[in-house]
């Protein structure tokens, strides 16, 4: 029997011994059932010209409530897109306060976003911390390209564009926020080592208390590298020390 994706974190269930039994893939196992609330989605979409398309302001919004809970950093943005569904008068209000200007957007919800509301709430670690409320989801840069150098070309050649790369703005925007995931991976290590260090750098103490200071002794896990990943200690490792930092 498979169960709404809107109410339960996984897809198929079967009793057994009164516990539901998950399996994804050729991979089962059993956990204990966690009812989410159900996500929406909702981002600023600019079309600079037909080759540079920007996604920024992301907001992941866990049921009803519209008070920030928590700042996510990644990469770029992903595959999530503008949605044919209208905004509500009283959704717009609330975006507004969070940016008053347009380009306000319903999205899709796409794979990284699954896998972060896993990271966030403790599901990989066996832990339940219930999402009720806004996830700020920020990148290091906010082109809609996914192929890393491409993208930083671009950006070296439209210094002009000012949406691009708008860190400090993200940052001042999650000031009093202390959870806050930082997950760019590998690429936001090595090639955009410039943009991710200028964010660390930056975040408050309490922002960054699960860290190690020297930036390279850092994971910071992709949520596509979590999911894949998660049967690896060091992976575990660095969600319970998130996790455990701002529980």
């Amino acid at each position: 029997m498979r169960t709404s994706d809107s109410n339960y974190l996984y897809g198929y269930t079967i009793k057994n011994k009164g516990m539901p039994f998950y399996f994804i893939g050729t991979r089962s196992f059993y956990i204990n059932k966690i009812k989410a609330k159900q996500m929406k989605v909702f981002a600023q979409f600019i079309d600079i010209d037909s080759l540079i398309s920007i996604r920024k302001n992301t907001i992941l919004q866990f049921g009803d409530s519209w008070k920030t809970i928590g700042a996510v950093w990644l990469i770029n943005p992903g595959s999530s897109a503008p949605c044919n569904v209208s905004i509500s008068d009283d959704e717009l209000t609330m975006l507004n306060s969070i940016d008053n200007k347009e380009h306000w957007q319903v999205a899709s919800i796409d794979p990284t976003m699954r896998f972060l509301e896993k990271i966030l709430n403790g599901n990989y670690i066996g832990e339940n911390r219930e999402l009720n409320g806004v996830i700020r989801l920020f990148n290091l840069y906010n082109l809609r390209e996914p192929n890393l150098s491409k993208a930083l070309n671009t950006i070296a050649l439209h210094p002009d564009i000012h949406n691009l790369i708008i860190i400090e703005e993200d940052i001042a925007s999650v000031s009093d926020i202390d959870n806050v995931y930082l997950g760019w991976g590998k690429d936001g290590m090595n090639s955009g080592r410039k943009y991710s260090e200028r964010i660390l750098s930056q975040l408050s103490d309490r922002q960054k208390a699960y860290c190690n200071k020297d930036f390279m002794k850092n994971a910071f896990y992709h949520p596509m590298f979590v999911n894949r990943g998660i049967r690896f200690n060091s992976t575990k490792e660095w969600l319970r020390k998130y996790f455990y930092a701002t529980k």
